[in-house]
């Protein structure tokens, strides 16, 4: 009984009780199982997670608030409450100054090692950075602190992706260091979410600085990186800044291998079609948005479009056309291409801003 009503608190929305999981819970106090501070976080952190309407949501948070200043409760239960608590009002610009205080406050807490003072730390930190007033000096200050007390730890890739792409990006770049921590991020040996970007992003700071040196070091990042990751995510837009690259060089027979690997491998990609255009009209394809109505590109395209001969009427008997057709009727699929829309418009600029 005791691991059925577990598994509920821990799946169930709202995980309200009834006169049966009170007795089971009693029983549990009355064990020693478990204390009603260390379930109230177990419960309360779960519902933050899942539930779904704001007004339950800073109920839940409320509620760890409130195990965050209860004196009485062991102190990793109030660290850890205070850490879910602040995450949950990480972008609030009004509660800025109290979550940076709880934050601090469960770090310490926390003795200034563990998963919740490593994850207290880097909350921190962004919260420094990305919520006005912005302060990147403490936030730098809470990533190299992180760095040194966690060099090995879950979200030490995080901290040099984000000290990276900071120096890359940020209000006052610095790309030496931000080059620097790319390449402390491509050696890191521990769990990295990042390393797709550490070659990639780097190759394009690389290419926004410009040099003849940068340039040629660009093109060593994207080989590498093609090379150690041949199915990676970034591997059509690698090989064509190396296209570009050769290009720029007046590498024609280079540049036009690039473009034609690229082409051949994904036609109808974005990168594909854009591999297709320069193949076609050289670097003149640098200023296009689209090919142009005259070109063997634009023609190809329309041609396999054609020939496609999408099914416009859901002809289909399978289980998945019969859902595609009460999405039509319902109005669902209209409302979500509405959404997506909205999205496409809202992210249109590109993160390099690199022109193609």
């Amino acid at each position: 009984a005791t691991a059925l009503f577990l598994s509920f608190v821990s799946i169930a929305s709202t995980a309200e009780l009834d006169a049966t999981d009170a007795l089971i819970q009693k029983s549990m106090f009355d064990q020693g199982l478990a204390t009603p501070e260390r379930l109230d976080l177990f419960r309360f952190r779960r519902q933050l997670s899942l539930v779904r309407t704001e007004r339950r949501k800073q109920h839940a948070a409320e509620k760890l608030k409130a195990l965050w200043d209860n004196r009485n409760a062991p102190p990793e239960v109030r660290a850890e409450a205070g850490y879910e608590w602040s995450n949950f009002y990480r972008q609030s610009k009004e509660k800025k100054n109290t979550v940076v205080a709880v934050l601090t406050s469960a770090f310490e807490l926390a003795g200034g090692s563990g998963s919740i003072a490593e994850k207290a730390l880097f909350r921190r930190g962004t919260v420094q950075n990305s919520v006005d007033p912005k302060r990147p000096d403490f936030f730098f200050a809470d990533m190299r602190l992180l760095l040194d007390r966690f060099p090995n730890g879950r979200l030490a890739d995080d901290a040099l992706y984000q000290v990276a792409t900071e120096h890359l990006f940020g209000e006052a770049p610095d790309q030496e260091r931000a080059f620097s921590y790319f390449e402390k991020l491509r050696a890191f040996q521990g769990a990295n979410d990042w390393m797709d970007s550490a070659y990639v992003l780097a190759a394009f700071g690389l290419v926004d600085r410009g040099t003849a040196a940068d340039f040629k070091a660009a093109d060593r990042l994207l080989a590498s990186y093609v090379e150690r990751f041949p199915d990676g995510a970034f591997r059509l837009r690698s090989l064509f800044w190396r296209g570009r690259i050769a290009e720029r060089d007046n590498d024609t027979a280079a540049a036009q291998g690039f473009f034609q690997r690229i082409a051949d491998e994904a036609p109808y990609d974005y990168y594909g079609l854009r591999a297709s255009m320069h193949l076609e009209g050289g670097a003149s394809a640098i200023s296009m948005a689209l090919p142009r109505a005259d070109s063997k590109t634009w023609s190809r395209v329309r041609e396999a479009y054609r020939r496609r001969g999408p099914d416009v009427e859901l002809e289909g008997t399978t289980p998945y056309h019969d859902r595609l057709r009460a999405a039509e009727r319902n109005g669902l699929y209209r409302q979500l291409l509405a959404i997506a829309d909205g999205l496409g418009r809202r992210f249109r600029n590109r993160l390099d801003n690199i022109p193609l």
